[in-house]
């Protein structure tokens, strides 16, 4: 085992990483909410009854939902309040995968590596300035993998067992992290195949240390079978998720997460050093962890991929593997920890390198300039396109330029729940939320807007097709407001169908776009606003 350095080095050099950590998620925490964080401040704006009625229409788990219910409470809702659990999270997140890689691989060059590379790691940063549950997901998945690799550990060592205690935690952690994100479940089910790998290989496990696997794996199942009726939900809906996850290619099996540079240079290095006979001792526990490192990685990422292939379920998402992302960087600090000499400088310092260029855009992330349309590189290059909504300046905008609240306000929501707004058929979203109410979340938590007469209408965003309902009450208000979200297209389309039904009855008054981001907001007037 190679020496550790004194307390006091570890702790300057951990509080210099946090505070790197934290200095590049700061520089977020201050930016428009997107649509999914404006899911989340309305899933917690209403009372504490409300909140998992709300997280379930949104496919969502209850329980990162309560906690950040508890915060507003506390602390005067804003973007920082939404989204301080996560950066929590985050930076939690580094000394856990410092100490964790320490632990197993007996050296602190890979607790270094982990630490160093989890601090600047561009959807780490990411995930940790979300009012989402991912970073929790994250850190969650560290601990409840280390607390494997140790009931492992203990079932494999002679006349030892795992501890009450011990069995407990790993279900306790296995459940938390399920009801963070269901999506984890893959972890879950990942660590069910590290478990098979491993007794083919091992075969030195006792009968008794088996069945209490298999006591944990049905107690975990019992602890998360409450969820059930809820799976069962989202599972119906199942074949909307394909219109915001792209169909994937082969080479995206290497591409979604940085696994060329986060795996495939230090497997390269690790391999190049074997061949070259500069082989270091063999431990039993650091292949256990390896393994489940690899099955936690391989496993969540080739299900998702065929699922998503296949037409199953469209899950191949970067925010519903990041738990496997997270994983990659524990596989990059265990094999450069295990290489020895200059050789692991040099390749670690090539694997920081490269994860620096590819959280330039992070690193580099200006404040957002609405008024002349420039964005942070880092939001086009992240590929979502609705954090480029910025939602706070639009209805601020709208609130100061009708502050009586007099004009209607008709939103265009563009999502997948409002393409059968209208329809007697449609199917009820949940016993107590109606459809309409839930495609007017935008407008409704944390930039509420200001209605003393007529509130807002939720439209279908397809087709683009203004209703005479609709139109009569805009004569009567001499006036309204279009909030359309969606591509440039998409908002183009209707302005020319609000001035298609404005030049029925002969010229008149016409429409005016203005941008905020990539949202557009159309402006009816036919009399100023008295």
């Amino acid at each position: 085992m190679a020496p550790s350095l004194p307390s006091w080095r570890v702790t300057l050099g951990l509080l210099a990483l946090i505070l790197l950590a934290a200095t590049l998620r700061a520089r977020h925490m201050s930016e428009p909410l997107w649509v999914d964080e404006l899911h989340t401040a309305w899933v917690v704006e209403g009372s504490l009854a409300d909140v998992a009625d709300r997280a379930a229409v949104g496919n969502q788990g209850p329980l990162f939902f309560y906690a950040q219910w508890f915060l507003c409470s506390l602390l005067t809702p804003s973007e920082l309040t939404y989204r301080c659990l996560s950066l929590v999270a985050g930076l939690l997140l580094v000394p856990t995968v410092f100490f964790v890689a320490r632990e197993i691989c007996g050296s602190d060059w890979a607790g270094w590596t982990a630490a160093a590379m989890i601090s600047v790691d561009r959807f780490s940063v990411i995930f940790s300035c979300e009012a989402r549950p991912y970073a929790w997901v994250q850190w969650v998945t560290v601990v409840h993998l280390y607390l494997g690799w140790l009931r492992l550990t203990a079932s494999y060592q002679l006349a030892s067992k795992p501890s009450p205690r011990l069995r407990l935690a790993w279900i306790g952690s296995g459940a938390l992290l399920f009801y963070l994100h269901y999506t984890a479940a893959l972890i879950l089910c990942a660590e069910v195949v590290a478990w098979v790998v491993l007794r083919l290989r091992y075969r030195g496990l006792a009968r008794p240390d088996r069945s209490l696997g298999t006591i944990d794996l049905v107690g975990l199942a019992v602890v998360c079978s409450p969820a059930l009726p809820h799976l069962m939900m989202i599972n119906h809906r199942r074949t909307n998720w394909t219109e915001f996850v792209p169909m994937p290619t082969i080479l995206s099996l290497l591409t979604l997460l940085p696994l060329l540079v986060y795996v495939g240079l230090p497997l390269a290095a690790r391999l190049t050093e074997s061949v070259t006979g500069k082989e270091v001792s063999r431990n039993r526990g650091r292949a256990v962890w390896l393994t489940m490192l690899c099955c936690c990685l391989l496993f969540p990422l080739l299900v998702t991929w065929v699922t998503t292939v296949s037409g199953m379920a469209a899950l191949y998402l970067t925010r519903y593997l990041i738990g496997s992302l997270t994983v990659s960087v524990l596989i990059a600090a265990t094999l450069l920890g295990r290489l020895q000499g200059d050789g692991r400088r040099w390749v670690t310092a090539i694997v920081l390198a490269v994860v620096v260029l590819l959280t330039e855009s992070a690193i580099s992330f200006s404040r957002w300039v609405p008024a002349n349309g420039a964005w942070p590189p880092f939001l086009h290059r992240s590929g979502v396109r609705a954090k480029q909504e910025d939602w706070r300046s639009l209805i601020s905008h709208v609130n100061e330029q009708d502050p009586a609240g007099r004009w209607p306000v008709f939103l265009v929501p563009d999502l997948i729940e409002d393409r059968q707004l209208g329809q007697s058929q449609a199917p009820p979203l949940h016993a107590r939320i109606s459809r309409e109410e839930f495609c007017l979340f935008p407008l409704q938590g944390c930039y509420p807007l200001r209605r003393s007469r007529v509130p807002p209408v939720a439209l279908a965003s397809k087709p683009a097709v203004l209703q005479d309902q609709h139109l009569d009450c805009l004569k009567m208000a001499r006036g309204g407001w279009f909030i359309v979200r969606g591509s440039r297209s998409r908002v183009q389309g209707w302005q020319q169908a609000i001035d298609k039904a404005l030049a029925r009855d002969g010229p008149g008054p016409r429409s005016e776009l203005q941008r905020f981001g990539s949202l557009g907001l159309v402006r009816v007037q036919s009399l100023p606003i008295q």
